[in-house]
């Protein structure tokens, strides 16, 4: 099952960029649609901010929570 919203959480509270890293690369794989997935790996890779990434934890959070009705 995927929980989007705890692994942000995590990504929010790693000191590190190399941690945030991590975490969103973990939010990546579980990903259903996996042609997104590599252009979202290449924005990870890019970004050296925390900011930036911990921006990027929390559109792949609410991306997965916003549903159409």
């Amino acid at each position: 099952m995927k929980n989007f919203e705890q692994l942000a959480q995590e990504c929010w509270a790693a000191k590190t960029v190399d941690l945030k890293k991590e975490v969103l690369y973990n939010m990546i794989d579980l990903f259903d649609h996996k042609k997104k997935a590599h252009t979202f790996r290449e924005q990870v890779d890019k970004f050296t901010s925390g900011r930036q990434l911990d921006r990027i934890a929390a559109n792949i959070m609410l991306r997965d929570t916003d549903k159409v009705v």
